[in-house]
């Protein structure tokens, strides 16, 4: 179906979506650099209908997962939205035709404007995706003495050691020091580790808030495996507030893909 005027008021929309979605990106803190999330419209799942030949190039926004069906999620700056704007304004708005082998006219639209019309939307990965239980369930779970105690964060980006910082580019650092410094800030007592890693930068971490006066540790390191094993375990610290605190800067953070609570222990 030829609607022009149907994709002029569509192309509208991801015009304005991909212009918002950059300036909140300038306006982030945390290095200029964001998740940002591709709805496909259910009629164009096919992998030959997936806009990254000329929009979301791999070149200007890395895939970095998917979510549910139809959801692909990519690591934007805004510089780079800003150039896939340009080239959905550029587009063409009248169906191109051609010719046929039977001399019939059909519709025959550029990449461009294949690839515009396959999204459905684009939003910026947030709070909602990376959460998603209640002050309650973590209050049940804080009282409950079963409780693993360490919350499991599933990452886009696991920070490198600090020593290899100076290696990559400053957006990059500032997310990573970002990140650290977030969590330091949760104060004594807390505890991080790496808990997988699956792939290239990707992988998950647990945090766990503990009842102790000690500093903020980070394992990330696995030369300080060692070092982890020796450490004296404290109880979970029961402040509720702390533990708010620390799931807030959890789910506006871009590096943060899921946080799950921790698991209950159970016996075999």
């Amino acid at each position: 179906k030829n609607d022009d005027a149907g994709y002029t008021r569509h192309k509208a929309e991801i015009l304005f979506q991909l212009g918002e979605i950059a300036g909140n990106l300038d306006a982030m803190a945390t290095g200029n650099i964001g998740i940002v999330k591709i709805i496909l419209r259910r009629d164009a799942l096919a992998k030959s209908h997936r806009p990254f030949k000329a929009l979301f190039t791999p070149r200007l926004t890395p895939v970095v997962g998917g979510g549910d069906l139809g959801e692909i999620f990519v690591e934007a700056r805004p510089e780079a939205l800003r150039q896939i704007q340009a080239v959905v304004r550029n587009g063409e708005d009248q169906t191109r035709m051609k010719r046929d082998k039977t001399g019939r006219n059909i519709p025959n639209p550029s990449t461009v404007r294949r690839e515009t019309g396959a999204i459905e939307r684009i939003e910026l990965f947030g709070t909602e995706d990376r959460s998603r239980f209640s002050g309650n369930e973590l209050l049940a779970l804080l009282k409950n003495p079963m409780s693993g105690g360490a919350y499991h964060v599933e990452l886009f980006d696991v920070p490198p050691p600090r020593n290899q910082w100076d290696g990559v580019e400053e957006r990059k650092r500032i997310l990573y020091e970002s990140f650290v410094e977030g969590i330091r800030k949760i104060g004594p007592g807390t505890v991080v580790n790496i808990w997988a890693l699956d792939g290239p930068g990707h992988g998950r971490i647990s945090i766990r808030l503990e009842k102790s006066s000690s500093p903020p540790e980070f394992f990330f390191e696995e030369v300080a495996r060692s070092r982890r094993s020796k450490r004296e375990v404290s109880p979970i610290d029961p402040d509720i507030e702390r533990h708010k605190k620390l799931l807030f800067f959890l789910d506006d953070h871009p590096l943060v893909r899921r946080v799950e609570l921790p698991p209950i222990i159970t016996r075999a």
